[in-house]
């Protein structure tokens, strides 16, 4: 998670992990732009990340050397862009839940973005 951080590009300052018995591991890197987080139950072969970035960080980076590093075959994301907001208050950027299954991206059906609601 702390390369994942210095790969988005972000400041670390500070970071800890609680590894629990008999597997898993629940972590926080705290950087200038926000956080990463991450929580496992290897024993059903799921983990939950979060990457809250801002300014210049390139959290794809952070989020596919971790895929990467935890050799998922089926990752889901749902990418939020904070902060961007037209003149009455509703985010400008459209939000899509996607799944990446082997290194291809498709768009889950039905799923809606704040431009279609």
């Amino acid at each position: 998670m702390r390369r994942a951080a210095t790969a988005a590009g972000a400041t670390i300052v500070n970071s800890v992990f609680h590894c629990f018995s008999p597997t898993g591991v629940t972590g926080v890197v705290v950087v200038e732009e926000s956080h990463l987080c991450i929580h496992t139950w290897p024993e059903v072969g799921y983990a939950a990340l979060d990457f809250y970035t801002c300014g210049d960080c390139l959290p794809e980076k952070s989020r596919d050397l971790v895929f990467e590093g935890l050799r998922a075959e089926t990752v889901e994301t749902l990418d939020v862009a904070r902060g961007a907001r037209d003149g009455n208050g509703r985010s400008i950027v459209p939000r899509g839940h996607q799944l990446q299954t082997r290194g291809e991206l498709q768009k889950v059906p039905g799923a809606k973005t704040d431009a279609a609601q």
